[in-house]
C-alpha cells in the first residue's frame, strides 16, 4: 500500500494513536504517527547513520565532551540511541518513551538494540521518570529531549513547563541539555522564558533547517572548541558536519 510517497510496510494503533512505518525505494525507512511528518528516519543501507539534520545537530555536542551518562527523553525510531551506543564504548544510556509500541517498532523495524548492557529502556511518562531519577540521585552529563505527540494532521510539542528545574537538577556540572524544537526558531518553545531564567547567559540556539531548531543549555559558557584537526576527525568518524552546527550556534539573549 502506498503512503506518504512510499510503501507502507507496517501499521498499528495503540492507545495514543496510529504508528506507521514506510519504505522509500529500499533506500530509506521512516516512522510516522498518523501524518506525513517523519518522526524518525533511517538509511536502510546504513542504519547507524543519522538521516535527519536535527539529530545530527543534537549529537554534535559530543565533539565537545565524550558522553558517559546520557538521558534521552523520546525514543522514536531509536536513531540517536543507535548512534550513541555504536560510537561510545563507555556510555550508559537511559532512554525513555511513553509508548511500548514505539519501542517495539524501533527494535523490529529500525534495528535499535533489544539487549545491550549500555542501554536501559524505560516505558514511562517522562515526568514520572524524572521524579524517580531525582529520588535515585541520578546525574547525567548529556540530556537529550525529543518529545512530540501527534494529532491527525500535525505534531504537537510536549510542553516542558514546570519540568526544567527538575531536569537541570539531574545535569552534571559540566553537562549539556539539548532540546529539539519543531520550528524554524527558538521562540516556538513554550518554556523558553523558564529556560532562559535557569540558564542565563549559557543558552544557545543551533540552526538546523527550515523545520527544526535545536536549543543547547549548559551550566557554563562554551569556550573550548575542537581544533580543525579534531573537527575533521569527528566529521569523518560520525559522517556529520559537526563544525557546521557548533560554529553556527548563537547565544540566546
Amino acid at each position: 500500500m502506498k503512503k506518504y510517497g512510499g510503501q507502507l510496510i507496517h501499521h498499528c494503533r495503540d492507545e495514543y494513536g496510529v504508528i506507521e512505518v514506510v519504505d522509500y525505494k529500499k533506500i530509506m525507512r521512516s516512522l510516522h504517527f498518523g501524518n506525513e511528518t517523519q518522526q524518525s528516519g533511517m538509511y536502510q543501507y546504513d542504519p547507524i547513520a543519522l538521516l535527519h539534520p536535527y539529530t545530527q545537530a543534537m549529537v554534535s555536542v559530543t565533539a565537545l565532551q565524550e558522553p558517559r551518562r546520557v538521558l534521552l527523553l523520546g525514543v522514536g525510531g531509536g536513531s540517536i540511541v543507535k548512534f550513541l551506543i555504536h560510537h561510545f564504548r563507555h556510555i550508559n544510556l537511559d532512554a525513555v518513551d511513553l509508548r511500548r509500541a514505539v519501542i517495539n517498532i524501533a527494535q523490529e523495524y529500525f534495528y535499535m538494540p533489544v539487549h545491550n548492557r549500555h542501554l536501559n529502556i524505560f516505558v514511562n511518562d517522562f515526568k514520572d521518570f524524572l521524579v524517580k531519577a531525582k529520588q535515585s540521585n541520578k546525574v547525567y552529563d548529556l540530556i537529550l529531549i525529543d518529545l512530540f505527540s501527534a494529532s491527525k494532521s500535525e505534531n504537537i510539542i510536549i510542553g516542558l513547563d514546570g519540568q526544567l528545574k527538575l531536569i537541570k537538577s539531574l545535569l552534571a556540572t559540566n553537562g549539556f541539555i539539548l532540546i529539539n524544537v519543531l520550528a524554524s526558531d527558538i521562540s516556538a518553545l513554550s518554556s523558553l522564558q523558564e529556560l532562559s531564567a535557569l540558564f542565563a547567559g549559557t543558552l544557545y540556539e543551533i540552526p538546523v533547517d527550515g523545520a527544526n531548531t535545536v536549543v543547547l543549555a549548559s551550566n557554563s559558557c562554551l569556550k573550548l572548541f575542537p581544533t580543525d584537526t579534531e573537527f575533521q576527525y569527528f566529521e569523518e568518524k560520525y559522517a556529520i558536519s559537526v563544525r557546521k552546527y557548533l560554529l553556527n550556534m548563537s547565544i540566546c539573549a
